[in-house]
C-alpha cells in the first residue's frame, strides 16, 4: 500500500517517519485491489491515527499530497520490533520482566483504540516496536475497523498476519475488541516460547490450526515461564471470544493489579465503564458520523444497576472530545409541564446559543407567566438547535418524563431528523420495563417517522464481572472465586458487584496492607502489584456468608418500616431460619409464628 521514508522536518530539523502511498498507476497495484480502494484504506489509517493520543500508539505529526498521492509523517519510532526482540533471547527474570512490560503497554494502547470503537485486526510483532527506554510503540493501523463502517476487502479477503491471526477473523465472522487480544495472545507467547503459537508450512496449515487446534502450553518449551503469564496466554488464544478475557482492560488489571489508588468507597467507582466495548464502539462510530454531518437516534436501554446514566455521561464526554456541542438533560416529572422546557433552554443558553425572544420571555431571567401556543414553542426550539452545527442531546431517564416533555421531544427529533435531518445525534436512556405508550412509540419511530437505534445492556458476563473485581483487589484464587459468585448472585448487575465490594471493604473482608502482607515478598525485580488483600481464604468467599452493602440496608429498613410490630418478629424468625439453611418452602409459618411469640394470622394481616 505504501513506502515508509526516513525524512527531516525542515521546520524543527528534526527526524521524522513519512508513509507515501505507492503508486496507483494499474500494473503497480496488488491483485484485485484498486486504486479507489488503496486510498480509501489509506485515508482511513491516517483518520484513525490523527483521532488516537496514547503515549503507547505512534503519534501523526503532519500530512498532505504530493504528486497526486497521499502521505503523513509520524514521530519516528527508534529501537526493535519485538520480533527482532525475541531473537536475542534474554533470560532469567529479566526475560518475563521484559514480556510482562510489553505485554501490558500493549494492553494499554489497546484499550485507548478500543475505547474509540476501533479494532486493529492486526497486532503482531512486526508492528510493536520497542523503544531503548523500554517503552512501546503499537504501530501500523492499515487494517482498522471502524465499528458501522463498511469493509474495504472483497468476500472472503483475510486481513491480518496469518501466524497471529483470530479464528472469528478466519470464519468471516463478527470481528470486535476481543480479536485482537488473541492476536496480543500470539505476541505474548512469542514473548514467552521465541516460537509463534502454531507452526505451519501454508496458509491454509496455519489457518486450519488457528481455527481448531490447541497450542501447547509455553511451559513444554521453557520449564521455567512464570504461571500467571502461561495462563495468561493460554486464555488470550481460547477459539471462543468469549472466553478470552473481557476487554484489554482486563488484561491490565490481570498483569499489574488493581488500579492504583482506587477505592471503591469513594466517588464514581470504576473510572471505567467495564462489559460495555461493543455499546461504546457503536456509540463512539455515531459521534464521528455526526460530526461528519450524519445524525442519529439511539436509545440506551436497561434495568436499574444496569449503568445506562454512566454511558450516557461517556457519550457526553466523548461528544466533548470531538468537539461536539453537548445538550444534556435529567427527565423528571415535576408535575410543572413547563419545567423541562425551561431547564431545555437553560441548557441551551449556557451552550452559547442566541436566546429566542419568545423563549426568553417564557424562561429568560425576566420570565412571565404567559400563555403561548405549544406549536409556537415547539418551533422555537427547533430553530436555535437548527442555527448550529453539530450536536449531541443525551436525555437520561426518559422513562420519568412527563406527557408534555414527550410531546416535545418528538416534534424535534421527528423535525430534525425526519423532516431536516439535521446533524443532531439524540440519546435517551431509558428503563424499558416502564412500558408508555407514547415511550414506545417515540422509540419504534410511530410518532417521530424515525426508529431509533436501541442499545440494550445486557448483564455483563463473568469475565468481565471478574474484570470489574480486578480493578479493586489483585488476581488469585480468592478473587477468582468471589468473582464467580458475584457473576451468579447478582445476575450480572455492575451495580450489584460495585456494591458488594464496597461492603467487604466497609465490613474488612478486603483490607489495605503493606505490600506483600499476607502473600509474601515479591521478587527484587517485580514492583508490588497491590497493597489489598482478602482476610478470608477462597472457599469461604465461594460459599460463607457476605455482608450486605449499606445501600441496600438502608433500601431494606425502608421497606421493612412499614411493618407492625408482629409482622416483624415474623419477618426475623423467617430471615434466621433461612440463614441457617432452611428452604422457604420448609419454613411453615406456623412454627415460626411460635418462636417469634406472635400470633401468625394476625402478623400476616
Amino acid at each position: 500500500m505504501a513506502t515508509v521514508w526516513r525524512v527531516s522536518d525542515p521546520s524543527t530539523g528534526g527526524a521524522a517517519a513519512l508513509k507515501w502511498m505507492n503508486s496507483t498507476d494499474p500494473g503497480s497495484l496488488p491483485e484485485g485491489v484498486t486504486a479507489e480502494e488503496l486510498a480509501r484504506r489509506f485515508v482511513r489509517e491516517f483518520r484513525t491515527l490523527a483521532r488516537l493520543d496514547h503515549p503507547n500508539i505512534v503519534r501523526v505529526v503532519d500530512h498532505g499530497v504530493h504528486g497526486g498521492r497521499p502521505w503523513f509523517a509520524m514521530e519516528l519510532v527508534e529501537g526493535e520490533d519485538v520480533r527482532t526482540l525475541v531473537s536475542r533471547e534474554p533470560t532469567g527474570a529479566a526475560r518475563w520482566d521484559e514480556a510482562r512490560a510489553i505485554v501490558a503497554q500493549v494492553a494499554r494502547a489497546l484499550r485507548h483504540v478500543h475505547g474509540l470503537g476501533l479494532v486493529h485486526r492486526d497486532v503482531t510483532p512486526s508492528n510493536i516496536r520497542v523503544l531503548p527506554d523500554g517503552s512501546v510503540r503499537l504501530m501500523d493501523f492499515g487494517v482498522v475497523k471502524e465499528q458501522g463502517q463498511g469493509e474495504l476487502t472483497g468476500h472472503g479477503e483475510l486481513l491480518g498476519t496469518v501466524a497471529y491471526v483470530a479464528p472469528e477473523q478466519i470464519a468471516g465472522e463478527a470481528v470486535d475488541a476481543r480479536a485482537d487480544l488473541y492476536g496480543l495472545g500470539a505476541v505474548l507467547y512469542l514473548l514467552l516460547t521465541g516460537r509463534r503459537p502454531f507452526q505451519a508450512r501454508t496458509l491454509a496449515g496455519y489457518l486450519e490450526k488457528h481455527l481448531h487446534d490447541a497450542p501447547r502450553p509455553p511451559s513444554e518449551w521453557v520449564p521455567d515461564v512464570p504461571a500467571d503469564l502461561e495462563a495468561l496466554c493460554m486464555r488470550l488464544l481460547q477459539k471462543d471470544p468469549a472466553a478470552r478475557p473481557a476487554s484489554a482492560n482486563h488484561v491490565v488489571r490481570l498483569l499489574e493489579g488493581p488500579e492504583p489508588g482506587a477505592l471503591a468507597v469513594a466517588g464514581d467507582w470504576p473510572a471505567e465503564l467495564v462489559g460495555r466495548t461493543p455499546e461504546i464502539a457503536a456509540l463512539e462510530a455515531a459521534l464521528v458520523a455526526c460530526r461528519d454531518g450524519v445524525g442519529g437516534t439511539w436509545v440506551i436501554e436497561g434495568g436499574a444497576g444496569s449503568g445506562k446514566s454512566r454511558m450516557a455521561r461517556r457519550v457526553r464526554d466523548a461528544a466533548r472530545r470531538l468537539g461536539l456541542s453537548v445538550l444534556t438533560v435529567r427527565a423528571r416529572d415535576t408535575g410543572n409541564p413547563l419545567d423541562v422546557y425551561a431547564r431545555v433552554y437553560a441548557a441551551l443558553c449556557a451552550d452559547g446559543l442566541p436566546a429566542s425572544p419568545l423563549l426568553d420571555r417564557l424562561f429568560g431571567p425576566q420570565g412571565v407567566d404567559m400563555h403561548v401556543a405549544r406549536y409556537s414553542l415547539f418551533t422555537a426550539f427547533r430553530d436555535m438547535l437548527a442555527s448550529t452545527g453539530p450536536r449531541v442531546a443525551c436525555i437520561d431517564d426518559l422513562h420519568r418524563a412527563d406527557e408534555g416533555s414527550l410531546q416535545l421531544l418528538e416534534y424535534l427529533v421527528r423535525n430534525t431528523r425526519a423532516l431536516a435531518d439535521l446533524p443532531i445525534l439524540w440519546v435517551f436512556t431509558r428503563d424499558p420495563s416502564l412500558q408508555g405508550e407514547r415511550l414506545d412509540a417515540m422509540v419504534s419511530g410511530e410518532s417521530t417517522e424515525v426508529p431509533a437505534q436501541r442499545l440494550p445492556l445486557a448483564p455483563l458476563p463473568p469475565a468481565a464481572v471478574e474484570e470489574l473485581v480486578l480493578a479493586m483487589v489483585p488476581d488469585g484464587p480468592e478473587a477468582r472465586a468471589l468473582a464467580v459468585r458475584l457473576a451468579r448472585e447478582g445476575e450480572g448487575s455492575p451495580a450489584y458487584v460495585v456494591e458488594m465490594l464496597r461492603a467487604l471493604l466497609e465490613d474488612g473482608v478486603i483490607e489495605e496492607s503493606s505490600p506483600g502482607a499476607g502473600g509474601g515478598t515479591p521478587p527484587p525485580a517485580t514492583p508490588p502489584r497491590s497493597v489489598r488483600r482478602f482476610t478470608r481464604a477462597a472457599d469461604a468467599l465461594a460459599r460463607g456468608p457476605l455482608p450486605i452493602p449499606r445501600s441496600l440496608r438502608a433500601q431494606l429498613a425502608t421497606a421493612l418500616a412499614p411493618l407492625g410490630e408482629g409482622a416483624r418478629a415474623l419477618a426475623d424468625a423467617l430471615a434466621v431460619a433461612l440463614g441457617a439453611g432452611v428452604a422457604a418452602a420448609e419454613a411453615p409459618l406456623g412454627p415460626l409464628a411460635e418462636v417469634a411469640e406472635v400470633d401468625g394470622s394476625a402478623a400476616l394481616v
